[in-house]
C-alpha cells in the first residue's frame, strides 16, 4: 500500500487584500487604502509570536466567571436561559464545569449563542470583546454594523459617481459626447 500525497492547498491572501487591490486598480491609486483599512480590519500577524500563546482555559474560565458575575443574573437563571434556547438540559453546574480553575470541563463552542442569551447583551458584548482580544478581531453590535454597511455603500457610491465622470470625460475627450458643466 502506498503513502497518501498531501494534498497542496493554494495560499490564500489576507482577508481584504484581494478588494483592495480591486479597489486600487479601479481608482489608479493607492489612496483608497487608508480609507479603507479605517473600516475593514485586516488581521495582522503578531511579531515574535509564542505557540501556544492561546492557550486560554484559565483566562476563559476567568472571563466567564466575570461575565455571570457582571450580568445581573443568578447562575441557576442563565443555565434556565440556556436550557430553553436550545433545548437541551443545561444546569446550574454546568456553569460551575464551565467557570471552576480545577473542573476537567470546558465551555462547549456550540453553547456560545445561548450564553449570550442567559448572560445578556452587555456582559456577553464584554466577554466577547476580551476573549478576541489580541487576535486582530473586534467585535460590534448589529447598530453598529448597520452604520458600517451604510458607511461602505456611501464609500461605494461616491466611488461609482467618480467613475461615471471619469468615463463620461474620458468619452466627451474622444468627441463622442457633449460635456454637460455642472453650475
Amino acid at each position: 500500500m502506498t503513502a497518501r500525497k498531501p494534498r497542496r492547498t493554494p495560499s490564500k491572501p489576507p482577508v481584504g487584500a484581494v478588494q483592495l487591490d480591486f479597489l486600487q486598480q479601479l481608482l489608479g491609486s493607492s489612496d483608497i487604502a487608508p480609507m479603507i483599512s479605517s473600516i475593514v480590519a485586516t488581521p495582522q500577524p503578531v511579531e515574535g509570536e509564542i505557540c501556544g500563546r492561546f492557550d486560554d482555559d484559565q483566562r476563559t474560565r476567568r472571563l466567564l466567571n466575570d461575565a455571570i458575575r457582571n450580568c445581573g443574573r443568578s447562575r441557576l437563571q442563565i443555565a434556565a436561559e440556556m436550557a430553553r434556547v436550545t433545548g437541551r438540559e443545561i444546569g446550574e453546574a454546568h456553569l460551575n464545569n464551565w467557570t471552576g480553575a480545577t473542573r476537567p470541563h470546558h465551555a462547549k463552542l456550540r453553547d456560545l449563542r445561548a450564553l449570550v442569551s442567559g448572560i445578556g447583551h452587555d456582559a456577553a458584548f464584554d466577554f466577547l470583546t476580551e476573549m478576541l482580544e489580541g487576535t486582530g478581531f473586534a467585535v460590534i453590535d448589529q447598530d453598529f454594523a448597520t452604520l458600517a454597511s451604510i458607511g461602505e455603500l456611501a464609500i461605494k457610491e461616491e466611488f461609482l459617481r467618480m467613475e461615471r465622470e471619469r468615463l463620461v470625460r474620458a468619452t466627451a475627450e474622444l468627441g463622442r459626447l457633449p460635456v454637460r458643466r455642472r453650475s
